[in-house]
C-alpha cells in the first residue's frame, strides 16, 4: 500500500464521505434521502454490469460495493435534483416591483434632457472611489499593454458592435418563459439595481433614448440555485441585428487581446515548482474569489443605449456593468485577470494565478497568512474594498484537498482528478444515456467533451475518446438521435467504471500524480518503421543532445493482414509500442522519449495520445497502461523522410540486427525477449478489434502482461 499508514486510509474514506455529504447537503439533502433515490431499471442493469466489470478488471483491489452503489445513487440525487421554474417561483414568495421603481431613473434621465450617457456618467462617478479607477492603476507601479488596456476600461466597457449593426429601437416580444417566472427574475433584478449595477425606467421613456437597442430578458437553470440565472440575450433580435456576432468576438479580441486561461498543466506545475522549493509536508494550496465578477466593470456610458432588455410592469432596465450575455464581456474581464495576474507574480513569496475571478495560490505553511494578506491587498488594491468575497476563500491545511476550477487538487496523494461535484455530473451524465436506445447529437456532444477533457488525469480512457466524436462526425443538428457504434458502447461503459474507481481509490493509480506534470528533456530516442510483416527499432540514449545508439530490434509481425494498406498507421503505431515495452523492460521508468520516423499519423498519436479508428485501440491501451505505470511519455516528435528511414525500413522488412552491425549485447533487452515481444503483439493484434472479444478479458490479458514483465513495478 505504497507504505501508506491505516490510519491513513481511514480518515481518507472519512473526509470521502464527508465530501459526499455536503454534495448533498448543498441541494438540501441528507444520507437518507440519497438511499431513497429508485434508479430506473436500465440505470440499475449498468450499475451492474459495471460492478461486474470492476470485479473482472481489478481482481485483486477490494471491492466496496456499498460505496459504489452510494456514489452512483449520490450523482442521481444531486444532479437529477434540477430546479425549475416551481422552485424558483417558490423562492421569489410572490415578488412583485415596488410601484414606484423607475420613477427615480425617469425623473434623473429627464433632469438631464434625456441623456442617458450624462445620467450614467454621474451615477458612475459617486462610485469611482470604491471601484478601479486611475489613481489605483497607477499604484500598479508599472506599465505595459494590458495596464493600458486596463486604463481604458476605467470609463467602462465599450459595447462593440460589427460595421452593418443597426439599434432595434424597440424591444421583441418578452419571452414566455420570462412571464412564467417574472417574480423570480424581477427579484434578482431588484438586487442588481439596489447595487447600482442597473438602471430601471418605464418603458416608454427608453424608447426615447437616442440609439438605443433592446434584446430580450432571458432565465435559465442554475445548478444547486432554486432562483436560476438571469442572463441578457444579446443574440437575440428579431429584425436581425443582435450584439453577438462572430464579427464582434473578433473584434473584442483585437481590442482587449486573447482571452488566457491557466491549464490544469500550468496549475499543477505552480504547485511543483513549489514543492521544489519548500517541500510537500510544508506546501499548502488556498484560493480566494472575486466578488460580482464581471459587475467589477462599469459599462462606458455611451455604450449603455445598447444594453437595453424590457421587464414587465412596463419598465426597461440599462445595464451599467459588466453583465453575463454580451459576448464581449469576457475578454474585457480577461484584461483584469491578466494584470491581476501579474501583479501578485511580483509580490507573493510562493505563485499565485488566476482563473477568470478564482485566485489560486501555492506557498509554505508559514507563509499562508502573510501571502493572503498580499493577495487581499494587490485585489483590493487595485479594484476596491467590495471587490474579494471573504466568505469564498479556501486552504488545504484541515483536509489536504482544495478544488481549483473543477479539478481536484489532493497534496496527500499528491495527485489531481475530478471534483467531487465536476465526478458527480459526469457520472449522471454517463449513467443516465441508455446505451441500447438512441442518443441525441447534444448529449453525445456533451459526453465527447467530457472525455477528452477529463482523460487528462485518466490516461486509459486516452483511447476510447474518439469513438463518441466519431459517432457525430457528418451530424450537424442538435436534436438528431443516433444510434451508438459498438465503440462507443464500450468508451461509455469504460468511463463509468474509471469515474466510480477514480473517487473511491484515491491511491488505486488512477488519478494523475503530480510528477507526471514535471517538463521533462528526453533522455531517449526511438527510430521506428513497420511494414504489413514486421518492425524495425533503434533505441537510442540521449546524452547531451548526443544521440548513442543502444538498442537494435526487429520483429515479426504474428498478423494476417494480406497486404490491407489501411492497417499501415496501424502497424507504425505498434512499432512505437513494442519500443516502448522494450525500454519498460531495460528498467527505464519516469523518462521522456523523443520519436524519429516517417508516418505522421503514428508520431501525431504517440505525443498527442489522440488515437483515429477502432484499428489501433488495442495498442492505444497498452501504449497508455505501460506510459501510465512508469511515467513514460513522448515529449517531442521528428518527421524522418521515407528515403532517410533507410536502417529501421531494412529491420522491418527482414534483414536481422546483426546484418547492419548491431553487436549481440544491443539485440538483448530482456530475458526471454521473444515471449516478450509475442505477449505485446498479441495484445496490439488490429485484425482482432477490441469489441470482438468482452473487455473483462482483454483488460485481464493487459493487466497479466503488465505485471507478467515487471511494468507495473
Amino acid at each position: 500500500m505504497h507504505g501508506i499508514s491505516g490510519n491513513y486510509l481511514l480518515s481518507n474514506s472519512m473526509n470521502r464521505n464527508d465530501r459526499w455529504l455536503e454534495c448533498a447537503r448543498q441541494v438540501g439533502g441528507s444520507w437518507v434521502e440519497v438511499e431513497k433515490v429508485v434508479l430506473l431499471p436500465s440505470i440499475a442493469a449498468a450499475v451492474q454490469k459495471m460492478l461486474i466489470q470492476i470485479i473482472s478488471m481489478f481482481p485483486t483491489r477490494p471491492k466496496d460495493f456499498s460505496s459504489i452503489f452510494r456514489i452512483v445513487k449520490l450523482a442521481f440525487y444531486v444532479c437529477s435534483l434540477v430546479f425549475g421554474e416551481k422552485e424558483a417561483l417558490e423562492w421569489a414568495g410572490g415578488f412583485v416591483f415596488p410601484d414606484d421603481l423607475g420613477i427615480r431613473d425617469q425623473l434623473a434621465i429627464e433632469s438631464m434632457g434625456g441623456d442617458l450617457a450624462k445620467l450614467v456618467k454621474e451615477k458612475q462617478k459617486l462610485q469611482a472611489a470604491d471601484r478601479l479607477n486611475l489613481q489605483r492603476i497607477e499604484s500598479l507601479g508599472y506599465e505595459d499593454e494590458d495596464v493600458r488596456r486596463l486604463k481604458s476600461l476605467v470609463e467602462g466597457m465599450e459595447i462593440v458592435v460589427g460595421n452593418s449593426f443597426v439599434p432595434n429601437g424597440n424591444p421583441p416580444p418578452l419571452r414566455a418563459k420570462y412571464r412564467r417566472v417574472a417574480p423570480a427574475f424581477n427579484k434578482m433584478i431588484l438586487e442588481l439595481y439596489d447595487a447600482g449595477s442597473v438602471l430601471i425606467m418605464p418603458t416608454a421613456t427608453a424608447l426615447l433614448v437616442p440609439g438605443v437597442h433592446f434584446s430580450s430578458a432571458h432565465w435559465t437553470l442554475k445548478s444547486g440555485k432554486k432562483k436560476g440565472r438571469n442572463i441578457g440575450d444579446c443574440s437575440n433580435s428579431p429584425d436581425g441585428f443582435s450584439l453577438n456576432s462572430n464579427e464582434v468576438q473578433e473584434l473584442v479580441r483585437l481590442k482587449w487581446g486573447a482571452i488566457t486561461h491557466p491549464s490544469v498543466e500550468d496549475l499543477v506545475r505552480m504547485i511543483l515548482r513549489q514543492v521544489d522549493r519548500v517541500g510537500i509536508e510544508e506546501l499548502v494550496v488556498y484560493k480566494m474569489d472575486l466578488k460580482g465578477a464581471f459587475t467589477l466593470l462599469f459599462v462606458k456610458p455611451e455604450s449603455v443605449r445598447l444594453l437595453a432588455f424590457e421587464l414587465t410592469d412596463d419598465l426597461t432596465m440599462f445595464y451599467v456593468t459588466g453583465m453575463f450575455g454580451w459576448t464581449g464581456t469576457p475578454a474585457a474581464f480577461d484584461v483584469v485577470t491578466r494584470v491581476l495576474r501579474k501583479k501578485l507574480g511580483s509580490v507573493v513569496v510562493g505563485e499565485a494565478d488566476i482563473y477568470v475571478d478564482d485566485i489560486l495560490g501555492v506557498c509554505a505553511q508559514s507563509e499562508l497568512e502573510s501571502e493572503m494578506a498580499l493577495v487581499r491587498k494587490v485585489v483590493l488594491d487595485l479594484l476596491g474594498p467590495n471587490s474579494l468575497a471573504a466568505d469564498k476563500e479556501e486552504t488545504s491545511l484541515v483536509t489536504g484537498e482544495i478544488v481549483w476550477v473543477g479539478w481536484g487538487i489532493d497534496l496527500r496523494s499528491r495527485t489531481v482528478s475530478l471534483s467531487t461535484k465536476n465526478c458527480l455530473k459526469c457520472l449522471y451524465l454517463f449513467f443516465s444515456v441508455d446505451v441500447n436506445e438512441p442518443v441525441q447529437i447534444v448529449k453525445l456532444q456533451s459526453l465527447a467533451s467530457l472525455s477528452s477533457r477529463y482523460a487528462m488525469v485518466c490516461r486509459l480512457m486516452r483511447p476510447f475518446c474518439g469513438a463518441l466524436y466519431s459517432d457525430m462526425k457528418g451530424l450537424r443538428g442538435r436534436c438528431i438521435s443516433k444510434k451508438l457504434s459498438d465503440e462507443s458502447i464500450r468508451c461509455i461503459e469504460m468511463w463509468r467504471v474509471f469515474l466510480v474507481i477514480m473517487e473511491i481509490d484515491s491511491e488505486g493509480g488512477y488519478r494523475r500524480p503530480f510528477d507526471t506534470f514535471r517538463l521533462r528533456e528526453s533522455t531517449f530516442l526511438v527510430e521506428y518503421d513497420a511494414s504489413l510483416k514486421g518492425l524495425g527499432i533503434v533505441l537510442f540514449k540521449l546524452e547531451g543532445g548526443v544521440e548513442q545508439i543502444w538498442k537494435g530490434i526487429a520483429a515479426v509481425l504474428p498478423y494476417e493482414l494480406e497486404g490491407d494498406s489501411s492497417y499501415q498507421n496501424t502497424v507504425e503505431f505498434i512499432a512505437v509500442v513494442l519500443a516502448m515495452a522494450c525500454l519498460a523492460s531495460l528498467g527505464i521508468s519516469n523518462a521522456s522519449v523523443k520519436l524519429r520516423g516517417d508516418n505522421v499519423s503514428s508520431l501525431k498519436w504517440s505525443v498527442k495520445e489522440r488515437f483515429r479508428g477502432n484499428l489501433c485501440i488495442n495498442a492505444a491501451t497498452l501504449y497508455v497502461a505501460i506510459g501510465s505505470k512508469l511515467d513514460l511519455r513522448v515529449e517531442d516528435t521528428i518527421h524522418l523522410p521515407g528515403k532517410s528511414n533507410v536502417r529501421c525500413d531494412r529491420l522491418s522488412r527482414g534483414t536481422s540486427p546483426d546484418m547492419l552491425g548491431f553487436r549481440r549485447e544491443q539485440q538483448f533487452i530482456c530475458k526471454d525477449q521473444k515471449r516478450m515481444f509475442t505477449d505485446v503483439l498479441s495484445i496490439c493484434d488490429p485484425s482482432k478489434p477490441w469489441q470482438s472479444c468482452s473487455e473483462s478479458l482483454f483488460w485481464s490479458r493487459l493487466d497479466n502482461v503488465i505485471n507478467k514483465w515487471g511494468w507495473g513495478c
